[in-house]
């Protein structure tokens, strides 16, 4: 027995195990149109392109491919930039806000202090 291009491991797979062959030709498409695509623990792992088609794909996170792909969710990515703008901007408000009670106070206590005169 020749082991060349010998895979282990459960999940779905699709890949490049031999000198030569070529990985366009190692592509997946997945097709629940009214269910979920779980990738599990043992994933899904393709060579090519990977296009899914289903209402709900789970553990999205296990899933390699190395073309392209459709239907995969990726994880919503966080924009440091509005993150930033909007902690300046509360910390304006704040100081702002502070600062109009500071004002407030002393106009408050000079009218009292005038009309004890």
């Amino acid at each position: 027995m020749f082991p060349a291009g010998l895979v282990t491991g459960a999940g779905i797979a699709a890949l490049v195990t031999l000198q030569g062959q070529d990985p366009t030709q190692s592509n997946v498409t997945l097709v629940a149109p009214g269910g979920t695509v779980y990738a599990g623990a043992a994933g899904i792992r393709v060579a090519g392109n990977l296009n899914i088609v289903a209402l709900h794909v789970i553990n999205a996170f296990n899933i390699q491919f190395g073309g392209t792909t459709m239907g995969v969710p990726t994880a919503p990515s966080v924009n440091i930039g509005a993150l930033t703008t909007a902690a300046g901007a509360a910390a304006q408000a704040e100081a702002t806000q502070a600062s109009r009670r500071t004002n407030n106070v002393s106009v408050v206590g000079r009218e009292r202090a005038a009309r004890r005169c």
